[in-house]
């Protein structure tokens, strides 16, 4: 997974220097928003991992996994259970 990262940064920085300096300017403004809400929702999980593993005693990395799921599963709306029980 580090790999594919790294190449991808490095394809990144490749193709960047090949544009002009003003383009650059907006891709630096966007990767910066990224870096900010990547760092946020590693904040955000790590936060709610350590609630979990302190709540459930679970140890922190079930408490990351936990947490993960939680962020990814989408509840169901009661009309669409509603939808399918009919």
């Amino acid at each position: 997974m580090a790999g594919i990262v790294s190449v991808l940064l490095l394809f990144h920085f490749v193709v960047q220097r090949q544009q002009k300096f003003k383009d650059s300017i907006k891709h630096r403004v966007d990767g910066r928003h990224f870096c900010l809400s990547v760092s946020a929702f590693c904040a955000v999980i790590s936060i709610q991992a350590l609630v979990f593993s302190k709540i459930e005693g679970y140890v922190f990395w079930d408490g990351v996994y936990a947490s993960i799921v939680a962020c990814l599963v989408r509840p169901r709306s009661n009309r669409s259970a509603l939808a399918l029980t009919c």
